[in-house]
Parts: structure tokens; sequence; C-alpha cells
């Protein structure tokens, strides 16, 4: 841990939008006229367990394909090394201790950081021998919470950046015989929904990250503690309700890397050609608009 401030398918490369990032709907004259901007969304886990060599690589080769991403997983101040000299983005990752493996990047040439900080969603938590040691203490989990100003759109947005707990769900319900780790699971949701509203008042809002719930099975069974029930209360969609029609997911079968904001995504990819980590990354593209007045 380290301290603060320290091959995809054809069909998929076009579904990125990664050419014409301005697209504009005419509008009559006196009107105002509505233009959109592209932005691309992104989410990957780069296991802690791989060199900074590889990590250096994954981190280049997705800073192509966005223009702001949640990282997760990220361990080392040799990584950190790697974010700081990332050609034309700029980065936050919370202090030691308070999330520190769960930065957020962005593109510097059309991005402004306004503040960053952490959120925590669960203190030092007691699990007992649920996940297969006995006696066990889950460490406190926090989200990073970064404040940006689009001088595009000249919108702001809030990117809060997650990797909760492992291990409480499996097929969108509880694992059994974890009733600790399904509470601390909850609760961090709940904390997480907190957070949400809270920077929703002032900002767009996106939430990144690994959520450790499958996305299309959380859609079946709509349970009322899991994100996608939790995030429809809030009137927000994960990317995976535009596509997710692969049979396969972020990691192994499942898209438990999820990209969650209060309007659909236009596409949703995951990039299988990605292969430097257990995880590949989730990509959701949207269409942010800019209000300019016509003369006339």
């Amino acid at each position: 841990m380290t301290r603060s401030r320290w091959t995809l398918p054809a069909a998929l490369v076009v579904a990125l939008g990664l050419a014409a990032p301005l697209a504009t709907v005419p509008a009559s004259q006196g009107a105002v006229a509505a233009q959109t901007v592209t932005t691309r969304m992104g989410t990957y886990n780069i296991r802690a367990g791989v060199s900074t060599a590889t990590f250096e690589r994954a981190v280049r080769d997705l800073a192509t394909r966005v223009d702001v991403a949640g990282l997760q997983e990220v361990n080392h101040r040799d990584k950190e090394a790697v974010l700081a000299n990332l050609p034309g983005f700029g980065y936050f990752r919370p202090a030691r201790g308070y999330g520190e493996q769960n930065p957020v990047i962005w593109d510097s040439s059309r991005f402004t950081k306004l503040s960053a900080t952490h959120r925590r969603l669960s203190a030092r938590t007691y699990i007992g021998n649920e996940l297969g040691r006995p006696g066990q203490y889950v460490a406190p989990i926090f989200s990073a919470v970064v404040r940006l100003r689009d001088d595009t759109t000249r919108q702001r947005l809030t990117v809060v950046n997650v990797h909760l707990t492992p291990g409480a769900v499996y097929g969108g319900n509880p694992v059994p015989g974890r009733p600790r780790v399904w509470r601390l699971f909850t609760r961090q949701i709940a904390n997480l929904m907190d957070v949400v509203a809270a920077e929703k008042r002032s900002a767009k809002v996106f939430v990144t990250g690994d959520f450790n719930v499958g996305w299309v099975a959380d859609e079946r069974t709509r349970r009322t503690k899991l994100p996608f029930m939790s995030f429809r209360r809030q009137s927000f969609a994960s990317n995976w309700a535009t596509r997710h029609d692969w049979n396969r997911g972020t990691h192994s079968k499942s898209l438990i890397d999820q990209v969650w904001t209060n309007q659909r995504a236009a596409t949703a990819s995951v990039i299988f050609s990605m292969g430097y980590s257990d995880h590949y990354p989730g990509i959701g593209t949207y269409q942010l608009p800019v209000a300019t007045t016509t003369a006339g």
C-alpha cells in the first residue's frame, strides 16, 4: 500500500465511439441548441498481484479508450508513479488506509479537478470464519470521491469509485452461511447510496467500481438491498442495462464491474482484448449535453 500524492471484436471497437467525440443536434433559430459530447466512463480492476510493468501496460492501454475511469486493487508506491506519469491524465489516490487501492484517472485536457476526498462505507468489521479464516476482520472500506469540471460541457461531475467486499452474493442472492458478510456488504451499499444522494445535489454523479455482484443476476432477483434496486431508487442505471448479451463478463461470466449514473449509456462494452488482469475493463459511453443559445 502507498501514500496519497505520492483482441477486441471490431463491432465493439466501433461501439466505443472513439471517433467524432462531438455530436450536435440542430435547433431552430432563436432556440436552445442541444449539443452532446461523448464521454467514455470506464472501470477496471487490475489485480493487485500483477507486476508494475504489467500494470503500466494495462493503464496506458485503458487510457486510449476512456475519458475517466475508476481503478481497483492498485497497490505499491511504484504503481502510483505510473499514474503520476500517465501522459495526458490526472489522477487522485486516497491516502494510505483510506481506500488508496481505488484511484480515479481522467483526461486532463478536458477535465479540471475541483476537489477530491474519500468516504467511509464500512468500519473494521468482524466476520468470524465466514470467508474461510477464523477470527477474521475486514478492514474499513472507503470510496474515492472526485469532483471534476468538464471544460467541454461546463458541467460538474462527481466520480465515486468503489471496491465492495467479495463473498456476500452469488447468483443475486445471499451466500448461505455468511450472515455477517451479507450485513457488511449491504451496509456498504446503503452508505454508498448516502454518498450518491449527497453528491448529486450539486453535480452529475458517476459511480464506478468492482461491486462483487453480477448485474444480470442482480437485475433478475431485484433484492431490495443490492445495487440494482438501491441505484434504481436513486434513478440510476448501470451501463449494462444498455448491453449485456455476451456469454462472458468482466470477471468470469459475471458483469461485476459496473458504471452507474442517472442516464442510460449510449453504448456498453467489455474489452476482452485487455488480458492484463483476472478482470476485463467495462466501459459505458454517455452523451452529455452542452446548452448553447443561438442568435435570432
